[in-house]
């Protein structure tokens, strides 16, 4: 993955989020490295709900990393900057996601004993929970994954995801509608999910 230098103590500190962003696009190499630090962790974040493939995602993250290396001097301030990542990380996904050709089902990758072959008291992590859910995302569509984890882990409205991705609203909330039907649907039959549906997360 691209290194993201540390920034030595000797180095300015930026006042606000605004005048580091300003930096970078100056040209400002401290400033850019700042604040790939700064949003790698939302990067990697929307990366992994986007693939569960390990290799993929790395991809996703280093690519998305280069883009906004590229395309910082373009940016002029007209969205948020979590915006402008999430948007940036969506496009790269896709494409990343699009050209794989790798689409083997989920069972063939991942098997858990039925439920009446493990322990009733068996503890049920977050971790496991949400690489379950994973697992589930990926047998979504990418056009399909996308909307559903931009509103769902950032709580984009559907407006704001139609704009992000440059598709009709109406597109979008049809997709969002069919992987959250599919995704229900697939969480509801599992038993380390099926709890947490119940109980009105999802």
């Amino acid at each position: 993955m691209i290194e993201i230098m540390t920034i030595q103590q000797q180095q300015p500190r930026w006042e606000s989020e605004q005048a580091l962003v300003q930096a970078a696009v100056e040209g400002d190499h401290a400033a850019l490295r700042k604040l790939l630090q700064q949003v790698l962790p939302r990067l990697k974040r929307t990366a992994t709900f986007l693939s569960v493939d390990e290799s993929e995602r790395e991809e996703i993250i280093q690519n998305a990393l280069i883009e906004m290396v590229k395309s910082i001097g373009a940016y002029r301030g007209d969205c948020s900057l979590n915006y402008w990542v999430d948007r940036v990380t969506v496009f790269t996904a896709t494409k990343q996601i699009d050209k794989t050709v790798r689409r083997r089902r989920i069972q063939e990758k991942t098997w858990f004993p039925p439920v009446e072959l493990r322990s009733v008291e068996e503890e049920v992590d977050l971790d496991r929970m949400r690489n379950r859910l994973c697992d589930h995302l990926e047998t979504l569509k990418s056009h399909e994954r996308v909307p559903l984890v931009l509103h769902y882990l950032h709580g984009y409205k559907v407006e704001e995801i139609a704009a992000l991705t440059n598709v009709k609203l109406n597109t979008i909330r049809g997709r969002l509608r069919s992987a959250l039907k599919k995704i229900r649907k697939r969480v509801v039959a599992d038993p380390v999910l099926s709890s947490w549906v119940k109980g009105g997360t999802l």
